[in-house]
């Protein structure tokens, strides 16, 4: 989730490169150490606050991997620039509003509307 998610959604958006990883999870001490392990081999660190971000009903994960025993799966861009522009509309103002000025899609508007987001904010 967070701004890993739009990297990786590869949005034509200037988006700033983070380190920190926002993961909600559901793993065992052993599982979340081997994932640090590799998100340090990536140049990546998980968020500690990560596990408190708010992302709505319809958010869609896709997976990114399926193990054995684990599950890695990405939100979809639109939920989580709806969390952001909800959340966090300050500290997002100047992504959100390229976001907009881009031509946002009708399924973030919907959401938008229907989680009561003041887009005028952005602008």
């Amino acid at each position: 989730m967070g701004q890993t998610a739009l990297l990786e959604a590869q949005l034509p958006l200037a988006l700033v490169a983070t380190r920190d990883v926002d993961v909600k999870a559901d793993y065992e001490f052993a599982v979340e150490s081997e994932f640090k392990r590799l998100l340090s081999l990536k140049g990546r660190a998980l968020d500690p606050l990560g596990h408190e971000v708010w992302m709505p009903r319809e958010t869609r994960y896709t997976a990114l991997y399926a193990g054995r025993s684990v599950d890695l799966s990405i939100a979809d861009a639109e939920c989580v620039l709806l969390s952001k522009a909800l959340k966090a509309p300050a500290k997002n103002r100047v992504l959100i509003l390229e976001y907009l000025a881009s031509g946002p899609s009708e399924r973030f508007l919907t959401l938008a509307k229907k989680y009561r987001v003041n887009l005028e904010q952005f602008l």
